[in-house]
C-alpha cells in the first residue's frame, strides 16, 4: 500500500672462436655483439619478473570475494516495485521481495486497516520467505512505502530479525507527501549499519520519475 502515508630465453649470446687476424677487425662487432646479448637477458628477466607480477596480481584479484548485492522490496501497490526494478537494472542486484506469512488484503482500506492495527499494537507480520545466504550480502537496498509515517511493520520485523554487522544499507521509499518519513535515520538506528544517502518518491510520480533514481544511483558511486 504505497499509498498510505502511512553503486582489470634469456638469450646468451656465445661469441664463436675468431681467428687471430679477424678478431681485431671484428672486435667492434663482437663488443656490440656481447653488449646485445646482455641488454637482452636484461630486458628478458624484467620481463618474466614483470610477467611474474602480472600473474600473482591476477591470481589475488581472482580469489578475492566479489562484492554481492540484494535489493530488500516490501511493496503493496507496486509503486516501490517500479522504484526496485530500476535499481536492479542499474546495479545488477536481485530483488528479494519480502511476503507475509497471512497475506495482506488486496482492498485498499482492508489493508490500510490492517497496517494501522499492526502498527498500534507494536506487532511484527511473520514472513514467509527467509532469504538464502543473508551473511554473504555486502549491501542491501531496501524498499519501501512509507505507512502512517512510518516504516511497514513487516519491514521493522525484517530489519530486526537480521544481523546488519559490516553491511551497508541503501534505503529508497515511495510516499503520498511525506518524503522518507525520518526513516532514513530509523533505519541507521537500527540496523547500526552504514546507511547512504535515499530517494524518496510520491507514488503517483514514479513512473514519471526513473531519470531521478538514474541520477541517485550514479551519486552513490557504488
Amino acid at each position: 500500500m504505497d499509498r498510505i502515508e502511512i553503486s582489470r630465453r634469456t638469450f646468451v649470446g656465445t661469441a664463436g672462436t675468431l681467428a687471430a687476424g679477424a678478431l681485431l677487425a671484428l672486435a667492434g662487432c663482437g663488443n656490440g655483439g656481447s653488449s646485445s646479448a646482455a641488454g637482452g637477458a636484461g630486458t628478458g628477466s624484467a620481463a618474466s619478473s614483470a610477467s611474474s607480477t602480472s600473474a600473482s596480481a591476477a591470481s589475488a584479484s581472482s580469489s578475492a570475494p566479489a562484492s554481492k548485492s540484494l535489493i530488500v522490496l516490501w511493496s503493496w501497490s507496486g509503486n516501490t516495485l517500479k522504484m526496485a526494478e530500476r535499481v536492479s537494472e542499474l546495479s545488477g542486484a536481485e530483488i528479494y521481495r519480502i511476503e507475509a506469512a497471512d497475506p495482506y488484503p488486496e482492498d485498499y482500506d482492508a489493508c490500510a486497516d490492517r497496517a494501522k492495527q499492526k502498527q498500534d499494537d507494536g506487532t511484527y507480520p511473520a514472513i514467509a520467505n527467509p532469504v538464502a545466504d543473508w551473511g554473504s550480502y555486502d549491501t542491501v537496498f531496501m524498499g519501501y512505502p512509507i505507512w502512517w509515517y512510518e516504516l511497514p511493520m513487516i519491514v521493522q520485523g525484517f530489519v530486526r530479525d537480521h544481523d546488519w554487522t559490516g553491511k551497508t544499507v541503501v534505503p529508497f521509499n515511495s510516499h503520498e507527501g511525506s518524503g522518507d518519513g525520518g526513516t532514513y535515520d530509523d533505519l541507521r538506528e537500527m540496523t547500526g549499519a552504514t546507511v547512504l544517502d535515499g530517494i524518496a518518491i510520491r507514488g503517483g510520480d514514479v513512473s514519471s520519475s526513473l531519470d531521478k533514481i538514474d541520477e541517485w544511483y550514479a551519486g552513490l558511486s557504488l
